[in-house]
């Protein structure tokens, strides 16, 4: 009796398009790995980064469980200590007194000046993290660092400005290995889209306040 094989695709064929499918980081590894992880990591490097830059180490040391509490939620909102750089750097003399009255602090201490934010720069940067979230881009491991730092850097915070272009420039390499590593799947190049986004975001901050 002769045997017959059921329909579908050979055997073979199907072993080779499998293979290249996963070397190529196809939509299993795109859609089930990198796009959910990458928007957890957003998550939670915003929430610890913000707590960081208002002074709160200990909620940004614990950002992964701040995540789902209640509490950690609160504190992104909540005032920030009045020698955070956030106070430093965001605050209008209004809201820097409700930070030391509730901190504590000398309530006639000068408020520095500062100049208008760069909001352009910052709205930039913004915009291609968020949109590589979807697409898997590096950029969305440390999303919430590159945010954190740019609102300040837009407000002219040399240090924050530095880490958002560390942060960016390492993003830039990880989305140049992945093209290198082989063909670039149809998903990839989304990412690399958004990543030169926030790359030309990070530039812009220096021609923002404070920039030489």
């Amino acid at each position: 009796m002769l045997r017959t094989r059921a329909p579908g695709p050979h055997p073979a064929r199907w072993t080779g398009a499998r293979r290249q499918h996963v070397l190529s980081g196809g939509p299993a590894l795109l859609d089930d790995v990198l796009v959910p992880v990458g928007a957890l990591l957003t998550l939670v490097t915003t929430v610890g980064t913000v707590h960081w830059l208002k002074g709160k180490r200990i909620l940004a040391l614990t950002a992964p469980l701040s995540v789902i509490s209640v509490l950690g939620m609160a504190g992104i909102a909540r005032v920030a200590r009045p020698h955070s750089p956030w106070a430093a750097w965001r605050y209008s003399p209004d809201r820097l007194g409700q930070a030391r009255a509730r901190f504590g602090g000398a309530p006639t201490e000068p408020v520095p000046r500062r100049d208008p934010p760069a909001t352009a720069a910052f709205a930039t940067v913004l915009t291609g993290v968020l949109a590589g979230v979807p697409s898997g881009a590096v950029t969305s491991l440390v999303g919430g660092l590159i945010v954190g730092h740019a609102l300040l850097a837009s407000s002219g915070r040399p240090a924050s400005r530095r880490v958002c272009s560390l942060a960016v420039a390492a993003a830039v390499v990880g989305e140049a290995a992945v093209c290198v590593s082989g063909p670039p799947p149809d998903g990839v190049l989304p990412g690399v889209a958004t990543t030169l986004v926030v790359a030309t975001g990070a530039a812009l901050l220096y021609r923002g306040p404070g920039a030489r």
